[in-house]
């Protein structure tokens, strides 16, 4: 089982396979920058970062307990975060850095991302992002949600979205404050695709 907890999850490098130079065949990588080829999807490559209360959330990319039926590898990405002092937190998979700046990507082909998620008591809300980490490179601004503790598909559409310089290619930000999450959350994702 692969836990990554706190800041030590910055160094992760397993989140979302994205366009290489190889052959037909081969699978995308992230390297560094460039055009990215959908489909795109998770895990592969890219970085994971987290934000708020960062020191109060786990990530498990091998969580093989509330697999979604019909899944094919056996696991999904399980998000543990306790309530911490900031009363939010967020995981985001960006692009990777090179001496602390993230290399921007365009994204060749992507109409829309497509996703499950369930939260593991359900009521849980959270805010899906796409396309970087802050509020001016974001394709969708946070799509909200309030997971059920059954497995939900999402789908967001990039029609009339600008696909080039993308930090970031998805997101799960939330607050434990205002009657939201009072003592944190605990969500499972699977199957994150730009198609």
């Amino acid at each position: 089982m692969s836990v990554r907890t706190g800041w030590a999850a910055v160094l992760l490098g397993a989140l979302l396979a994205c366009g290489g130079n190889g052959g037909e065949n081969d699978p995308p990588t992230a390297g560094s920058g460039g055009d990215l080829q959908a489909p795109i999807q998770l895990p592969g490559d890219f970085q994971l970062t987290l934000w708020g209360d960062a020191d109060r959330i786990q990530v498990n990319d091998q969580c093989a307990d509330r697999v979604r039926p019909g899944d094919t590898d056996g696991h999904c990405i399980c998000v543990t975060a306790t309530r911490g002092p900031s009363a939010w937190g967020a995981v985001f998979w960006e692009t990777r850095r090179e001496t602390g700046v993230r290399r921007p990507v365009t994204l060749r082909g992507a109409t829309k991302v497509t996703f499950w998620a369930r939260g593991e008591r359900g009521g849980e809300k959270v805010h899906f992002h796409l396309g970087g980490v802050a509020a001016s490179e974001l394709l969708q601004p946070g799509e909200p949600a309030e997971l059920s503790d059954s497995w939900q598909r999402f789908e967001l559409e990039l029609k009339d979205r600008k696909l080039e310089q993308i930090t970031g290619l998805f997101g799960v930000r939330w607050r434990c404050a205002g009657g939201q999450n009072p003592e944190g959350v605990k969500l499972y994702l699977d199957d994150i695709r730009y198609e």
